[in-house]
């Protein structure tokens, strides 16, 4: 039940709420020998760290929660914990080792048949293409992700991936792109009543405001001989 409610206040972000169910729960869970449980009460603590921007604790807490999954043998959550991994490396800035932890939890989520996870690691992939400066490559993933979430009926992370693609569209300057996939991930969130909704919203009113980019004039037509 904390882990449950660990989970609500995240959803919410209130962080520090989330931090003090996850410490408590924990301790229960190392209390009793649950390991399984262990593993998602220091998931979450990873998640708190990460939100905190704490990148390198978190590394290290979902680095834990792996171990813990991969001594009961759970490839599915080893594979969860490498796309936390993954995703707080490349927010580190070390974009070779998320790529290649990201792509192997990808492969797994393939080989599981897990589409819900295939576009949550696909979104994350995309994310990390973008930190390292491959803004195609990462609209590819992003795309992907909003196909797979989309088939999937996973709304939220349908939205996750629109978001991001917005992002990508600023990063080409191409505003019009922008501006549609941030209308598009607003209408999801505010069907959710997600907290999203407020960033996007505000990113959407300030997209609307800027001026378009300058078009260059087009070529002159060949006069001829």
């Amino acid at each position: 039940m904390l882990e449950g409610l660990g989970v609500a206040h995240l959803n919410l972000q209130e962080i520090d709420a989330a931090r003090d169910r996850y410490e408590a729960a924990l301790a229960l869970e190392r209390q009793t020998g649950h390991r399984l449980g262990e593993a998602a009460a220091l998931e979450g603590l990873g998640l708190v760290a990460f939100a905190t921007g704490d990148l390198a604790p978190a590394v290290g807490l979902f680095r834990e929660a792996r171990d813990v999954h991969a001594a009961l043998d759970r490839p599915r959550g080893i594979a969860l914990m490498e796309r936390h991994i993954g995703e707080a490396l490349s927010a580190s800035g070390r974009h070779d080792e998320a790529e290649a932890v990201l792509t192997g939890a990808l492969d797994t989520f393939v080989r599981l048949d897990e589409p819900y996870h295939q576009a949550r690691t696909l979104t994350c992939l995309g994310q990390a293409r973008l930190l390292a400066g491959h803004p195609d490559k990462a609209a590819e993933a992003l795309h992907a992700s909003h196909g797979v979430a989309r088939e999937a009926g996973a709304r939220h992370v349908e939205a996750g991936a629109l978001w991001e693609l917005a992002r990508v569209a600023a990063h080409q300057g191409a505003g019009a792109d922008e501006r549609r996939f941030l209308e598009q991930a607003l209408a999801i969130y505010t069907e959710l009543g997600a907290p999203q909704a407020t960033p996007v919203r505000e990113r959407l009113d300030e997209a609307q405001s800027e001026p378009a980019a300058p078009q260059e004039p087009p070529a002159r037509p060949d006069p001829g001989p």
